[in-house]
């Protein structure tokens, strides 16, 4: 594919806006930390950053892999003409969602209550927990119905965006913020995206829905979940876990310097978000109702500006980072090291393309599980092993090396089982997968 063939590729502009929404996203989260740690301190900052990474997992765990399911369903559906199964799916996940949320919800003040902690603190945690887990799966619907940008940026900047206008405010006039005021905050701006996207992705439907009339295949549905729900729960283990260890093996100051420097080197992964919203919204197309050329070109689209993309960032890294960790507070400016080795670990994933989403869009959920268990396995065995004796570094270090050779693995499998690689490389394979 040629530069000039690229440059003229509809997708590629898709990806350009996206990832520009991605990195608008990663603006407005840097801010966020880091008005959150100058309000809260390093100790309160680092058992805020561990609960918060404890109440995403929770988030993904309640979804029950619902949000996975429908980005496969309403595209496999409505794109073959059935609309009515595509919204009896929309229907099968909503209600899910929504009841394992609330179970979520419940289960978490249970435990606050149980532990006598403040009615304030845990009611905020529970909430939280609960809205969280409701705009997964509202992003991933509106995506597959309205169109990846209403989905990416309302999840990337809409809720972000109003936590740090209210932090701004708040700093302004003097006022204390306290973990349970954070958490609040946090839940009426996911709140407030979620309106946003529901509102514009109901307008798009099909008008010819009949709601009285939906077609339900619930068995099916019901056993496919399983599989995307272990992976949802392992990939949000890959990117919470590391956190939530650090507070209880080592203590919450180091937990939240990790979180930090993790958040940074974050942005590397907004590509690969942006690249994976790209893909989620059409890999089931192509695969399912388009040709095999028509998918391989999409593929190389995307791994085309990644690349570049990557490359400046661990420039813009090399030279900035120093600066970027100070603005959170004189405690984490020395932690550069940490900062660039977790950047390589999430720029290996965003150079990988959407190899995770080819394989559980394709059929291939149970396998992608397994590669993500045995990665996690790795990763938490060098965790348990390096972040006592070198702290955020070691972390780091462990991360890194799992995360790179999970990317290997995960694009061999790709390449085996679809017959293509959506990773760098198939920019030098195309006539090959063709």
């Amino acid at each position: 594919m040629h530069f000039r063939d690229l440059y003229r590729d509809p997708s590629i502009w898709s990806n350009i806006v996206l990832i520009g929404l991605g990195a608008v996203g990663a603006a407005t989260t840097f801010a966020m930390f880091a008005l959150a740690a100058r309000c809260l301190g390093p100790e309160r900052f680092g058992n805020f950053a561990t609960l918060f990474s404890a109440l995403s997992f929770s988030s993904v765990a309640a979804v029950l892999g619902q949000e996975t399911l429908i980005g496969r369903s309403w595209n496999e559906f409505a794109g073959g003409g059935k609309i009515h199964m595509a919204a009896g799916a929309l229907m099968f996940g909503l209600r899910n969602t929504l009841l394992g949320a609330a179970l979520a919800a419940v289960a978490i003040a249970c435990v606050g209550y149980v532990q006598h902690l403040d009615p304030s603190f845990w009611t905020a945690a529970a909430a939280l927990a609960f809205i969280q887990s409701v705009l997964l799966f509202s992003s991933s619907a509106s995506r597959s119905i309205a169109g990846v940008y209403t989905s990416a940026a309302n999840f990337e900047i809409t809720w972000r965006l109003a936590t740090v206008v209210v932090l701004l405010l708040a700093l302004h006039v003097g006022y204390h913020i306290g973990e349970a005021d954070l958490m609040w905050l946090l839940s009426a701006g996911m709140g407030l995206a979620i309106a946003v996207q529901t509102g514009i992705a109901y307008r798009a439907l099909p008008p010819n829905i009949e709601w009285s009339h939906l077609a339900f295949d619930t068995k099916t549905w019901g056993s496919r979940s399983i599989p995307m729900w272990g992976a949802a729960l392992l990939e949000a283990a890959n990117q919470y876990a590391d956190v939530i260890l650090i507070g209880i093996l080592v203590n919450p100051v180091v937990a939240g310097t990790y979180f930090v420097a993790a958040r940074i080197a974050s942005a590397f992964s907004k590509v690969t978000v942006a690249t994976y919203a790209l893909a989620a919204s059409r890999i089931s197309l192509l695969y399912f109702n388009r040709s095999r050329g028509e998918l391989v070109d999409f593929v190389c689209s995307l791994a085309s500006f990644a690349s570049g993309l990557v490359a400046l960032g661990l420039i813009a890294i090399s030279l900035l980072g120093p600066y970027l960790l100070r603005i959170f507070g004189s405690i984490y400016a020395n932690e550069f090291w940490t900062l660039f080795i977790l950047s390589i670990g999430t720029a290996a994933g965003a150079l990988s393309g959407p190899a995770p989403c080819m394989l559980l869009q394709t059929g291939h959920e149970t396998l992608y599980t397994r590669l993500l268990a045995g990665g996690l396995l790795v990763r938490f065995l060098l965790l348990l092993l390096l972040a006592p004796m070198l702290g955020a570094l070691g972390a780091a270090l462990a991360f890194t090396f799992a995360s790179v050779s999970l990317c290997v693995a995960i694009n061999i499998a790709c390449r085996r089982n679809v017959g293509i690689d959506p990773s760098i490389f198939c920019l030098f394979t195309r006539g090959a997968e063709i």
